[in-house]
């Protein structure tokens, strides 16, 4: 079929060409690399991660794959002729897309790198689903229950991102996905598990307010260009029986930042004379909502059990071109 192949080479070069041109035209170069110092670690690619991490696992935010993937053994034993062509392409993709340095890929829901494939891993999942069919009726039903929890999860995970808008594509965390997985209900406060893995729930036991030295409750705070950072607040705290502190203080932002890596951040820090013990910080903004109004915000931390002397608190602006107002700041501690 040589006339077949030379006719879907000229259509290919025509695809190609035009990003040849373009490259041509603004740079008098026929090929430009565009990605920076980016590129591909053949010999550390990152499967496991690709495959199932909570960052962007193909498995864990597309599992219907999983069982596709599953499929090949069937995939043999039904059409073994079209099954090693089939693995030995995945196998060879699978390695090439995850060989790329952000393995990631950007904000996308899932890998988006692994979309491709999926016209091809329709023939294992047909496999493992004929398969299925021929099985008994328990069988059935457990498949049945399977697919359909892996069909709702991408439809949550989908409202999540595009509707609900709290799905992190490149910002994922553990705790975060365990909190958000399958649910509807996601509230915002939640949002602080991608900054933070420390968080109180329940009531509180032995209570006791701190007094924040360098700020009086009323003080107004700003932070913005100019000012990059807001004066250190010293909370009068040394290693007690407390094993929580929360600082909190209500925050009015005109408008709302949206880069996640321009948004100020609330901090935190456990200092033993020059030597930092621990730090925890939130971005504020990802809890607020633009709509002109405060927004009481809070920060928990765990007291480290090493030994400190000194607890700071301070607001960083992070380049965000917007300002911050922060009033009322308070601490307390409690079990």
């Amino acid at each position: 079929h040589l006339n077949s192949f030379f006719t879907s080479a000229i259509c290919l070069l025509m695809v190609f060409s035009v990003q040849l041109l373009y490259w041509k035209y603004v740079s008098n170069q026929w090929l430009v690399y565009t990605y920076g110092d980016q590129n591909f670690d053949w010999f550390h690619p990152h499967v496991i991660n690709g495959l199932i991490s909570y960052k962007k696992g193909w498995y864990i935010y597309t599992p219907i794959m999983f069982f596709a993937t599953l499929g090949f053994y069937f995939l043999f034993r039904q059409q073994k002729k079209i099954a090693v062509s089939i693995l030995l392409f995945m196998i060879l993709n699978t390695y090439v897309v995850f060989s790329w340095a952000i393995w990631w890929y950007a904000t996308s829901l899932g890998q988006r790198a692994m979309v491709q494939s999926y016209a091809v891993m329709s023939f294992p999942l047909a496999a493992i689903i004929t398969w299925i069919f021929k099985q008994n009726k328990f069988i059935k039903l457990i498949a049945v229950f399977l697919f359909s929890g892996c069909i709702y999860l991408n439809i949550n995970l989908t409202w999540q991102a595009h509707y609900a808008i709290y799905f992190e594509g490149d910002n994922m965390t553990k705790r975060y996905l365990f909190r958000t997985y399958g649910r509807w209900n996601i509230k915002t406060n939640d949002l602080k598990l991608l900054d933070t893995e420390e968080e109180y729930k329940g009531d509180f036991l032995n209570k006791r307010s701190i007094e924040l030295k360098a700020v009086k409750f009323n003080d107004t705070i700003l932070i913005n260009v100019q000012n990059q950072f807001s004066k250190l607040m010293i909370v009068d705290l040394k290693n007690n029986d407390s094993k929580w502190l929360r600082v909190s203080a209500n925050f009015f932002a005109s408008p709302k930042e949206w880069n996640v890596w321009l948004m100020p951040q609330l901090i935190v820090r456990f200092k033993n004379n020059t030597q930092e013990i621990k730090t925890r910080m939130i971005r504020v903004s990802r809890l607020m909502n633009d709509d002109q109004k405060w927004h009481q915000i809070y920060l928990d931390v765990i007291i480290p059990n090493e030994i400190f002397n000194k607890v700071e608190v301070q607001l960083w602006n992070a380049n965000s071109s917007n300002q911050l107002t922060a009033i009322n700041f308070k601490a307390i501690t409690f079990n």
